[in-house]
């Protein structure tokens, strides 16, 4: 779900001390309010753009004609990329109005494809709507509509007829009711939400050795010659969610002051795997003047090749089904300058069938009474979310590899099971992941802005880890799921701001440590890429056995500096220091095994710390009828600073990039 961030109204980061009232996670909320419709007509048009000109491109030693020649959209030498949309508020009559906008982001990269030149696209589209009204007296209702489809145009690098589609479209409909009543204000939300990252692509997937009718990889100086895809697959989640929220007005019973609230969550939540055909992806090609094809024209050339192994991926069609129930309630309580806010969370799954009680606390100390300075502390449990990704791969059908000769008859033999190349999951009876919390701080006015002290320990607990069984009799090495993760998380933060008159102040700089036994981390969703094989500190290893790939980045800090000049003119900056890291990365080397075979080499890389600036410069006309016409000019890393890009030491973030933009609003 891609929003609008130009229509957001209010977001809330709340990462510590989290209220009852959410739930399904283990480290933190972001809540985000889209902003209502004006009370009176208006509204604007803005566009923005970027391009590989405006952008300079740090290239590792010795890959500069590759990068220049690339044929992949990890590597992107010629880009141009638009963004542009409009809004509208829409006032029906006093007491109900309408916003509506659209947006769209496009981008274009030409590639090199086979001795040519091609290109890929990328096109998001944001339709957003919301209604809202007053149909009785102080009651509020709000009803809105989010769709944010998204396409992607992908080929594989030099491989004919291979073109794809990414589909990662979302959609939200959603509507709010709150009204009124003499023991509070009562709050319903209800949604609807679908979120889609599906695929189109040719079914079967080939890669011939080159002969004179398989020649085309040769104009990219190729040995073999690859052709289509690995089919269709569309991976769906769509749930439903009904939620209840009351604040009781206040109640004074002597030396305390109770504001409690409580309120219920449900929510159906549907995953679906579908690949509606079984694809084939052949391999191997063998070279052979006798091979007489017969009917089989689609792997096999007469008197020139055959293709001899396949991997098969079944057709499926799987669907898991879940519900999640939960009742909260909590109390702030208050006793002259200190207040308490003890609270439960009972939520009930009925896929993992776990009942569990989260409980949360959080207090305050008012010191002198004026809000100026105030020490805060919490202890907190959070419980994680289910299962819906591992309990949708159990059901999906295994992965084989099949081979085949050729026959006395000089014709290709049938196929024959050699292996199942795919591990699979076996669930057991799992407790579901929970963190416990402990927290303290202090808030004190200083320098006319507010200082903030925290402090916060995480335990991660009953976390699922993924034990590797011995190869069964079938073929298949299954997974066996557990709780026996655990992983340990503290930082120390220190933030200040401050606004006065035209400007605005922000300082923050955070240290944290994360220790874990849960070295391996199951992400990939790729059967070939969690079963390929690597070398990394001495030993051979399938890629899902490396430990996890990003180490502690233990310092991080951030200055953002906000100011109106003169002449119509804005200005911000944010400034970013990110301390060095380890990291677990593919060197871009091989490693030479025994019998001769190649595997990628891995190794634990030491990366620097890093700076960037980010600027941006905006001018302002005010025009008649309250109508204001912005041109703005957006600077990112202005110092062009060379920065590795995650875990990879040949790839880098890109360094100084420029985007202009306008907008008018009336």
């Amino acid at each position: 779900i891609l929003l609008n961030t130009r229509l957001v109204e209010e977001l809330t980061v709340i990462d510590h001390n989290v209220p009852a009232r959410y739930g399904n996670f283990t480290g933190g909320v972001v809540d985000i309010t889209m902003r209502d419709p004006a009370p009176r007509f208006g509204g604007g048009v803005q566009f923005r753009t970027t391009r590989d000109t405006w952008t300079e491109t740090h290239i590792a030693d010795g890959q500069e004609d590759a990068f220049s020649e690339s044929g992949t959209h990890a590597q992107q030498p010629e880009f141009d990329k638009y963004d542009g949309g409009l809004e509208i508020d829409l006032p029906l009559n006093p007491d109900a109005a309408i916003l509506a906008s659209y947006q769209r982001v496009v981008s274009r990269i030409p590639l090199s494809f086979l001795g040519d030149e091609r290109t890929q696209t990328r096109q998001l589209d944001n339709f957003f709507v919301k209604g809202v009204g007053t149909p009785h007296g102080d009651d509020r209702l709000a009803l809105s509509l989010l769709a944010t489809p998204y396409e992607g145009e992908y080929f594989f690098e030099n491989s004919k007829d291979s073109d794809f589609t990414l589909d990662g479209s979302g959609y939200v409909v959603g509507a709010t009711y709150e009204a009124p009543l003499p023991l509070g204000a009562l709050e319903f939300d209800a949604a609807w939400r679908s979120s889609e990252n599906s695929r189109e692509a040719p079914t079967h997937w080939r890669n011939w050795r080159a002969t004179p009718s398989k020649n085309w990889g040769t104009l990219a100086g190729l040995s073999y010659n690859r052709e289509g895809g690995f089919g269709d697959l569309e991976k769906t989640q769509e749930s439903a969610q009904l939620k209840g929220h009351l604040d009781f007005v206040s109640v004074d019973t002597g030396p305390l002051l109770h504001r409690a609230n409580a309120g219920f969550d449900f929510e159906h939540i549907v995953g679906r795997f579908e690949r509606p055909q079984t694809s084939y992806s052949y391999a191997a090609g063998t070279l052979s003047s006798r091979v007489i094809c017969g009917e089989d024209t689609f792997t096999c050339v007469d008197g020139e090749q055959f293709l001899s192994t396949r991997q098969v991926y079944p057709a499926a069609d799987q669907a898991v089904r879940m519900n999640l129930y939960a009742l909260y309630a909590e109390d702030r309580i208050g006793l002259g300058r200190v207040e308490l806010r003890p609270g439960l969370r009972l939520s009930h799954d009925d896929y993992m069938d776990n009942t569990n009680l989260a409980p949360r606390l959080a207090a305050s100390w008012d010191i002198f009474g004026d809000g100026r300075s105030v020490v805060f502390a919490g202890a907190n449990r959070y419980y994680g979310q289910t299962l819906l990704t591992d309990a949708l791969r159990e059901a999906i059908p295994v992965v084989t590899t099949e081979t085949r000769t050729l026959g006395a008859d000089r014709r290709p033999t049938s196929w024959q099971f050699r292996s199942a190349i795919k591990t699979a999951n076996r669930r057991a009876d799992l407790d579901t992941p929970y963190s416990d919390e402990l927290t303290a701080g202090l808030k004190q006015q200083l320098l006319g802005g507010e200082l903030a002290l925290d402090y916060i320990h995480r335990d991660f607990k009953d976390e699922v880890a993924h034990e590797r069984g011995a190869p069964a009799a079938d073929g298949i090495t299954y997974f066996t799921l557990n709780n026996n993760g655990r992983s340990r998380h503290e930082s120390y933060r220190a933030s200040w701001e401050r606004r006065w008159r035209r400007h605005a102040l922000m300082v923050n700089v955070t240290y944290q440590e994360t220790t874990t036994n849960a070295d391996s981390y199951d992400t990939l969703l790729d059967e070939i890429a969690r079963e390929q094989l690597v070398w990394f500190d001495g030993e051979l290893l399938h890629r899902h056995e490396l430990p996890r790939a990003d180490f502690n980045r233990h310092w991080v800090g951030n200055l953002v500096y906000i100011c109106s000049l003169p002449l119509g003119f804005d200005f911000s900056n944010v400034t970013r220091y990110r301390g060095g890291y380890r990291a677990l990365s593919s060197t871009g080397k091989n490693y030479t095994l025994p019998d001769g075979e190649t595997v990628p080499l891995y190794a634990e890389v030491d990366y620097p710390q890093a700076w960037t600036f980010d600027w941006e410069l905006a001018w302002h006309a005010d025009l008649p009828r309250d109508q204001r016409f912005t041109l703005t000019l957006e600077i990112y890393n202005v110092f062009d600073r060379k920065i590795h890009a995650g875990g990879n030491p040949t790839r880098y973030e890109p360094g100084r990039q420029f985007w202009a933009g306008a907008e008018y609003r009336f």
